[in-house]
């Protein structure tokens, strides 16, 4: 079975942080403990955030390099296309049906 592991619930801090913390709690008119919880969950909120924009733009990079293949691959198609036509224009292929030319070309 799995141990779950706990975060410790008391933090050991210098007398000046705590006043410090207290203070900005005060001004904003919530308790102490409320003021430390919202600042930690917005932090993590932050490294999620950042996460999520890594890894959205890894996305976008690869669909982008995916997209630049198939066109180069759909450019290579067609000039292998147009020169098979010019052959069969000039009689010079076998090739007499569309179907045929797509198969030689194994489009």
């Amino acid at each position: 079975m799995a141990r779950v592991t706990q975060s410790p619930t008391s933090v050991r801090m210098p007398a000046a942080a705590k006043r410090a913390i207290a203070a900005a709690a005060k001004g904003r008119g919530i308790s102490t403990q409320k003021f430390i919880i919202e600042a930690a969950l917005r932090e993590a909120s932050r490294n999620r955030v950042a996460e999520d924009q890594l890894a959205y733009e890894l996305v976008s990079v690869t669909r982008r390099h995916i997209a630049r293949i198939e066109a180069a691959e759909d450019a290579a198609d067609a000039q292998a296309g147009d020169a098979e036509w010019e052959r069969v224009k000039s009689g010079k292929s076998r090739l007499r049906t569309p179907e045929q030319a797509k198969r030689a070309l194994g489009i």
